[in-house]
């Protein structure tokens, strides 16, 4: 579905980063819509993930100066924070919202309440 999302936005002429943030963004709405309860899931993955890649990607600029320089395509929007590309803090951003809903759609990974024990 995913798949079908992306080139949906290419074919109507959206630049192939943004088609992309897009389609996984579009996926994990229709992800949470199909099965709401895996909402956590999303938030989970979007909070945990995201701020570690970000991070990475911080140390990374620090150990290696100009690695930003290697997003200079016609495709980037030309806005930053921190000197990171605004499309990898997005895509980032919507991929790990949309991974952890799909691999639960996928695998029929169902949230449930924790039971108490007894005693």
């Amino acid at each position: 579905m995913g798949g079908c999302l992306f080139g949906i936005f290419v074919n109507v002429g959206t630049k192939v980063m943004a088609a992309n943030i897009y389609a996984q963004a579009a996926l994990a709405v229709i992800l949470v819509l199909l099965r709401p309860g895996q909402f956590p899931l999303a938030a989970a993955g979007t909070l945990i993930y995201s701020g570690y890649y970000f991070i990475v990607l911080l140390v990374t600029s620090l150990w290696l100066p100009g690695f930003f320089s290697t997003w200079n395509g016609s495709e980037l929007w030309s806005l930053s924070l921190l000197g990171i590309p605004l499309e990898e803090i997005l895509w980032v951003t919507t991929f790990s919202a949309c991974w952890p809903l799909l691999i639960s759609y996928v695998c029929d990974v169902r949230i449930q309440a924790r039971r108490k024990l007894e005693g």
